[in-house]
């Protein structure tokens, strides 16, 4: 299973913040956002072309939260890996040109795992 959605503009966290969630398998992460330049309520629109694109064969999309964090999505054939991604100046195409499962200092990276069929079916495709 996986999803990705903003959440109903009640939902916020303590500092007022619009939140989403993302569901990959069992895992669940609520969030908040903070969309910079496209509304909080445009985000789902955006992260929805995204993931388009990761269906039909990009290796690699961010779904940016905030100017700093995305969850980075990496295709490996059918297989996709989810992490979530801090970028200070909020570039993150240096986080899509490969993927990664180990830090500079050799320590694991939090990932989760899904697949194509997964997103495709979230995307009602």
């Amino acid at each position: 299973m996986f999803a990705i959605r903003v959440l109903p503009a009640t939902e916020r966290d303590v500092d007022g913040q619009r939140l989403g969630a993302i569901t990959i398998s069992e895992f669940t992460e609520r969030f908040a956002c903070y969309p910079g330049g496209a509304g909080a309520d445009e985000l789902d629109r955006v992260w929805r072309a995204e993931l388009r694109k990761l269906v039909d064969g990009a290796t690699a999309v961010a779904l940016a939260h905030d100017p700093r964090f995305a969850w980075v999505i990496y295709r490996e054939g059918q297989s996709c890996f989810v992490q979530q991604v801090f970028s200070p100046d909020g570039d993150f195409r240096d986080h899509l040109a490969s993927h990664t499962a180990v830090t500079e200092d050799g320590h694991r990276v939090s990932e989760w795992n899904t697949d194509v069929s997964a997103i495709a079916e979230f995307l009602g495709a």
